[in-house]
């Protein structure tokens, strides 16, 4: 197994930081490394956190959540 290590600034909201890490496996996918990788959270925004920021930013996509 390889690594990528991604470091944000410590003040990063729980927003931003889903924002990251959505895209990076948006990009794992397009390089077809989705099924065999995995994204390990650093446990400092939960994923109820994470998820909420996710769905209230892509609400207003014409492809958001309905």
């Amino acid at each position: 197994m390889r690594g990528l290590e991604v470091l944000l600034p410590a003040d990063v909201t729980a927003r931003e930081y889903a924002a990251v890490a959505c895209a990076v496996w948006a990009v794992l996918n397009a390089a077809g490394l989705g099924e065999d990788s995995s994204l390990r959270p650093d446990g400092m925004a939960s994923d109820a956190e994470m998820n909420a920021a996710f769905d209230a930013d892509v609400a207003g996509y014409p492809w958001g959540l309905r």
